[in-house]
């Protein structure tokens, strides 16, 4: 039942359109093939085609088999395409349509009948480099199929006891060994085949493969010349019959393991740019592929000798391996050369640091050796414009004993100090030599304070501020040329003993004529009980000896002591720097005579007045009138400064008069614009007036005569100055002149 079923479905669809057929358009079935006949593997293409304009379609194709329609393709496409044809694929097809917007059933076609033809021929083709084929050739197998084939696989084999001994499956119609072997020769074949469809295209016939054994290798030396010499080119050229690519050349150097390979190259050449004695000896070179672990020869030996270019350097030292510091030393390489042509250079080494540079000249000089030069001495040598291996001598002990110790420096009594003290220096160094002579020079900071001397010590004998600073010294040997040896630093501190001093000028720089004047010198002692000297000047020369005393006093200054004052400090007992303050202007203003004169002719004018109103009205002599000699009488005459005396006779009453005194009483003054204050003290001026002795009138007396000897003693009258206050200026005194009128006796008395 199940079956009847099956071909019921299949053949109902055949059924309707056959019960329908009247009236349908005209379908047509067409095979499209890339060829004719068609061959296994072809591509083909049926297509399905409707009489007239037909859309929205549903093809179907159809195998015919005994009579029956078996579907094997439904789709909206109006082709049905087999990409590789099997024989299998061989009968008649037939295709229809229909729509699902209309029932009816276009067709069924015309039928078409599709042939598969059978296996193609299938050849494989051995290409080879040369004929016959050695190991290490390269060897390809093609295989080709008669006809177009796509998509489809070729397999290649070696025919051996196993019938498919298949060595290699590819899309390629081609198959390759890059390099053969012995272990390669043998027939092989090939066939194209699809997995898809099982499906074979056809086999190829049988080709034979014969690999040869070993090739004939040489290996040559060449070389620059005959001998060779150390640093000579030497290259090793392997050469083997016959073309060979990708292969490997080893070189050996034949010794005890017989295969101590030195090089693995592609080149088949091998260079030693450069050779050494430990490069001679035997050896050999073979062709080898590591793919296939196949060797195509072993070449012939050759034995290469490396003859010595120039002997193993020996190092002599002159005069000794033991030298004092300072002395001189030479160093010898000695090396023979084997080849005229050869130059040699040297290169002088201490332990392991070079001391030279590569030079032709075998010798290397120390001029002055010093300790730290001791060590491991040896020399090198190589051939000048050769990259030959360099030849060392044997290391040889080389000591330089010191000959003088590191000097050390000490100050005395300490290394600080206060200014004036005496500092020593010591510079302390042991000889190690007998007789040698060593020489010192002291250091401040970066400066030399001292010559080179034998003198250990060196002394500054009163030290000041200026000399501190970071001291050290110098130690050579003389006659030798050592390296000077140096001390540590030591720093020495001088503290002042005493301050700038400072001048200051009382009560003011700028002063008026007659004026007192104090100069004041101002230091301050930094140590306790040092006692100062003060020295003052003006401009270039000194006004007062060194003293203790810090004043100067100048009692009445005049304009020629006007100038530039400075004063000048030292240390008593001490060999200190003197100390000197900034300079002060000091400036005297002279009196202003030309309003003293001014002064005095007004008072003299008001004097010559009152004598003469005096005489008209009196009409006495002024020595014998009765009148001009009023007892107990005062007389208050106003002076032209505003101020006021009283004049009183002071000769006794019964006396002759002779001579007259006037006491001139100060009356205190305000201060004048520009002039110091006047001191009001009681002190006072007497004025001795003398009268000649025939008692001889004022008028023969001269008023002025009176008016010059106010100032200067004259025969009819004197002045003398008793007393009277710093400070007050001569047209104050004029002002406060009154004139007597009686002379007073001889001898006056005392001032009150």
């Amino acid at each position: 039942m199940k079956t009847f079923g099956f071909y019921l479905l299949i053949s109902l669809p055949v059924l309707m359109p056959l019960a329908q057929h009247e009236g349908n358009r005209k379908v047509t079935l067409t095979l499209r093939t890339e060829r004719t006949p068609v061959y296994i593997g072809d591509k083909v293409t049926m297509e399905c085609s409707i009489e007239g304009s037909v859309s929205d379609c549903t093809y179907r194709f159809y195998n015919i088999c005994n009579g029956h329609y078996d579907q094997i393709k439904e789709t909206t496409e109006h082709t049905y395409t087999i990409e590789s044809v099997s024989q299998s694929d061989s009968g008649e097809y037939s295709c229809d349509a229909y729509s699902a917007d209309y029932p009816q059933v276009l067709g069924p076609s015309n039928r078409v009948t599709l042939t598969v033809h059978g296996n193609r021929n299938v050849t494989l083709t051995l290409r080879t480099e040369r004929t016959p084929v050695y190991i290490g050739h390269k060897v390809t197998m093609e295989c080709s199929v008669e006809g177009s084939v796509t998509n489809w696989t070729y397999r290649f084999y070696k025919v051996g006891n196993r019938p498919n001994d298949q060595i290699k499956q590819t899309t390629e119609h081609t198959y390759t060994i890059e390099s053969v072997s012995q272990t390669d020769s043998g027939e092989y074949q090939c066939d194209v085949y699809s997995a898809d469809y099982h499906q074979v295209l056809g086999f190829s016939n049988h080709q034979t493969l014969t690999v040869h054994g070993n090739r004939n290798v040489t290996l040559t030396l060449r070389t620059e010349r005959t001998p060779v010499y150390i640093g000579d080119k030497v290259t090793m050229e392997c050469s083997i019959e016959g073309n060979v690519s990708d292969w490997t050349y080893r070189f050996y150097k034949v010794g005890n393991r017989p295969n101590d390979q030195i090089k693995q190259t592609t080149e088949h050449t091998y260079t030693i740019e450069s050779v050494s004695q430990t490069d001679s000896g035997e050896y050999q070179c073979d062709v080898y592929s590591a793919d296939y672990h196949q060797v195509l020869g072993f070449s012939n030996h050759q034995t290469l000798t490396v003859h010595e270019l120039f002997s193993k350097p020996t190092l002599t030292v002159h005069p000794s391996t033991t030298l004092w510091e300072g002395d001189a030393v030479t160093l010898r390489c000695q090396s023979e050369s084997r080849v005229q042509d050869a130059w040699l250079r040297y290169k002088f080494y201490k332990d392991e640091e070079s001391v030279s540079q590569g030079a032709s000249e075998s010798e290397f000089t120390i001029p002055s050796a010093r300790p730290e030069k001791s060590g491991s001495y040896w020399c090198e040598v190589e051939a000048e414009g050769k990259k030959t291996e360099k030849k060392t001598s044997e290391r040889v002990q080389v000591t330089v004993r010191e000959l003088f110790t590191k000097p050390t420096l000490t100050v005395h009594p300490s290394t600080t100090l206060w200014q004036g003290d005496n500092v020593t220096l010591r510079c302390q160094s042991e000889s190690r030599l007998q007789g040698t002579q060593l020489r010192y020079k002291f250091y401040k900071d970066e400066e030399s304070v001292s010559q080179g001397a034998s003198e250990s010590e060196f002394t500054i004998p009163s030290a000041r501020p200026e000399k501190s600073g970071s001291y050290w010294c110098e130690v050579e040997a003389e006659g030798k040329k050592p390296e000077k040896k140096t001390s540590e630093r030591v720093q020495v501190t001088v503290r002042e003993l005493f301050t700038k001093p400072t001048l200051t000028v009382h009560p003011s720089t700028t002063l008026w004529q007659g004026d007192n004047v104090t100069l004041r010198c101002q230091s301050e002692s930094r140590l306790q009980g040092t006692q100062l000297r003060y020295k003052f000047y003006k401009d270039e020369e000194f006004v007062s000896q060194a003293a203790s005393e810090s004043e100067f006093t100048i009692p009445s200054a005049r304009p020629e002591k006007s100038g530039s004052y400075w004063c000048e400090v030292e240390a008593e007992g001490k060999k200190t720097g003197k100390k000197t303050s900034e300079r002060v202007q000091v400036t005297v203003r002279v009196s202003h005579f030309p309003i003293i004169l001014g002064s005095v002719g007004s008072s003299l004018f008001l004097l010559m007045l009152l004598l003469f109103v005096y005489h008209k009205t009196r009409g006495l002599p002024c020595f014998e009138s009765k009148k001009a000699r009023r007892k107990d009488k005062r007389m208050d005459v106003n002076t032209p400064g505003g101020g006021a005396v009283q004049m009183e006779a002071l000769n006794d009453e019964g006396s002759k008069p002779e001579v007259f005194y006037s006491e001139l009483v100060n009356i205190a003054k305000t201060k004048k614009k520009g002039m110091p204050p006047v001191n009001s003290s009681s002190a006072g001026v007497y004025s001795e007036v003398k009268v000649h002795q025939d008692h001889e009138p004022c008028s023969h007396s001269h008023l002025w005569d009176l008016s010059e000897h106010l100032l200067t003693p004259g025969p009819c009258i004197a002045h003398r100055e008793r007393s009277y206050p710093s400070g007050t200026h001569m047209h104050d005194l004029l002002g406060d002149i009154s004139v007597p009128t009686a002379c007073p006796p001889t001898t006056p008395p005392a001032p009150p």
